[in-house]
């Protein structure tokens, strides 16, 4: 955690001025195994740099967030981000209440959850390289670029809110599908709600 802490009423508040709030050490160094069974709650991370990351997940398997808060005050940051890491991870991870809110601007540049490599990557496998069968559950998701970006497949989203983003969900796999139950290379979606501004086109898009 490369923040300032502070606490109130039990709950910690991580701060950073630049990078990542929380990450696993070496992300990006495949040799070394992913971590699994880590349980992250009860943290307010408020990431007030520019291009920031609140949570940064590529090294996790069978790991838990639970009631979070997640502010991104800058601009063009990332509240949780993954990407897949040639097989290995980030695998069988759930979000449970996670909240998630980016500060008023007329133009929202920061995204909620990014489950993408690179999302300027011209060939299609190197964008839908993402991470899979992970879990959403509740929690609420306002005024980002893309309140839920996800390339990979496999991963659900239940119950959760979404609220004055300007898309709510992109789903940018060419084989994902919206589908209950589900199987391979479908994302499931269920018992979402949707508010503040938003249309057909902007509450799901399919981006191939």
């Amino acid at each position: 955690f490369p923040s300032h802490d502070t606490s109130s009423n039990g709950v910690t508040i991580k701060r950073n001025t630049s990078g990542t709030l929380l990450q696993v050490e070496d992300n990006d160094n495949i040799t070394k195994p992913a971590l699994s069974r880590c349980v992250v709650e009860n943290i307010l991370f408020e990431a007030v740099a520019d291009t920031s990351i609140c949570i940064d997940f590529r090294k996790l398997n069978y790991s838990k967030f639970i009631n979070l808060a997640l502010v991104m005050r800058g601009a063009n940051g990332k509240a949780i981000y993954a990407h897949g890491q040639d097989g290995f991870s980030a695998y069988y991870n759930s979000f449970i209440n996670v909240d998630i809110s980016v500060a008023a601007t007329p133009t929202p540049t920061s995204m909620g959850y990014a489950f993408i490599n690179n999302p300027d990557a011209l060939d299609i496998g190197e964008k839908r390289r993402s991470p899979n069968a992970n879990l959403i559950i509740g929690g609420r998701v306002s005024g980002c670029i893309a309140a839920y970006t996800d390339y990979g497949a496999g991963n659900r989203i239940i119950g959760s809110t979404f609220e004055s983003n300007l898309k709510d969900i992109v789903l940018g796999n060419a084989d994902t599908n919206m589908y209950n139950p589900g199987t391979t290379n479908h994302t499931v979606i269920l018992g979402t709600y949707h508010e503040g501004g938003t249309t057909t086109d902007t509450v799901v898009t399919i981006e191939q």
